[in-house]
């Protein structure tokens, strides 16, 4: 293998680190697992995102904290652009995201979408890809009344479920 085969691969292996940081970051908010999302940010990371600025770990901790209330939540991202020099990355990635939450006055459900831009400063530490910094862009947000009641009504084997007790988590552990 040539120099510049390795460097290719090692681009490649870099940015799929990184495009898997951004995942599990979408499955720590799907699985409510709180540690799972902060483990996407390094320490030091810090976030601006609508009208909350600061540390990434202490902005994530009370939008858990006031997400408490929400039944459910789906997030995609996608688009992933990533221009790598050395241990440092910057990311563009877009966004959409599903909230199934209590409507006003505690009466019904109401569905929250959101869409929009990450735009991250990855970095490697100790050979680990982490944000180091992030700006959220909203593009566009929607308010609806839940449409489907069947899906209310169904079994919970059949929806999505906080950590641990979403399946993920038992195959997750048949694999060790």
């Amino acid at each position: 293998m040539t120099a510049s085969d390795r460097a290719a691969a090692r681009q490649l292996l870099d940015k799929q680190a990184i495009t898997e940081t951004l995942f599990r970051y979408a499955r720590g908010w799907d699985r409510r697992d709180l540690a799972g999302i902060l483990e996407c940010f390094h320490p030091d990371s810090s976030h601006r995102h609508g009208a909350s600025s600061g540390p990434s770990h202490e902005v994530i901790r009370q939008w858990f904290e006031m997400t408490t209330a929400v039944k459910s939540m789906t997030h995609l991202i996608t688009n992933i652009l990533i221009d790598l020099t050395g241990d440092a990355a910057i990311c563009e990635s877009h966004f959409l995201a599903h909230h199934r939450r209590p409507a006003a006055g505690a009466v019904g459900e109401r569905d929250w979408f959101i869409g929009g831009r990450y735009l991250d400063r990855f970095e490697r530490r100790e050979d680990v890809w982490k944000i180091a910094a992030r700006t959220g862009l909203e593009d566009f947000e929607r308010l609806v009344d839940a449409a489907e009641e069947s899906h209310a009504n169904s079994p919970a084997e059949y929806r999505g479920r906080a950590k641990p007790d979403d399946p993920l988590y038992a195959l997750l552990a048949g694999l060790a």
